[in-house]
C-alpha cells in the first residue's frame, strides 16, 4: 500500500491533535480555582511572610488540600490562635479541606500560609507555587493546581 504524501501529512495530522487534546487538561476545569492569591511583602531582611487567597470548590466531592510546594521556600498552612490569656499563637494545619461547592478565604488573623527561607525577597512582583491535592473518592484527576502569590504591601 503506497500512501501519498498529503494523505501522510493528513494522517499524521489527525493523530497529532487526538494525542494532543488525550493528554492536555485544558479542556478540563480544575475543580479548585484559587482567587486573589497575594502575599504581604517581606520586610526589609525578614525570612518568611504571610499569604492569603479565597480557595473555591466547584466539584460535588471534597477536597483536601494537602499542602504547598514553591521552589527553594518552605510553606505551612497556619492557623492564628488567641488563647485565653490573650496570647497569640499560629498553629500549623496538615491539611485544609474545602466542602463541595463551597468556599475557603485564608485571612489574616486566622488560617494563612507561612512562606519561609532564604529567597523571601522584597523584590520580586510574586511567588509561583502548586497546591498539592489529595485524592477524594479516587475520581480526581488533578494532584496540584497552581497558585500565583502577587506580593502587596
Amino acid at each position: 500500500m503506497e500512501f501519498k504524501p498529503r494523505r501522510n501529512h493528513f494522517l499524521v495530522s489527525i493523530i497529532s491533535l487526538l494525542f494532543f487534546f488525550s493528554c492536555s487538561e485544558s479542556g478540563r476545569e480544575a475543580p479548585l480555582v484559587v482567587l486573589d492569591a497575594y502575599l504581604k511583602k517581606p520586610l526589609e531582611g525578614a525570612l518568611s511572610s504571610a499569604a492569603y487567597m479565597s480557595l473555591k470548590n466547584t466539584s460535588g466531592n471534597k477536597i483536601i488540600i494537602k499542602g504547598l510546594t514553591c521552589n527553594n521556600l518552605l510553606a505551612e498552612f497556619h492557623q492564628t490562635v488567641i488563647k485565653d490569656s490573650g496570647m497569640i499563637s499560629m498553629n500549623k494545619l496538615n491539611l485544609l479541606t474545602v466542602e463541595p461547592k463551597s468556599e475557603i478565604t485564608l485571612v489574616p488573623g486566622k488560617e494563612h500560609i507561612m512562606l519561609m527561607g532564604k529567597r523571601m525577597s522584597n523584590k520580586n512582583k510574586g511567588i509561583k507555587c502548586d497546591l498539592i491535592l489529595e485524592s477524594v473518592n479516587s475520581v480526581q484527576t488533578f494532584n496540584r493546581v497552581p497558585v500565583f502569590f502577587e506580593i502587596r504591601d
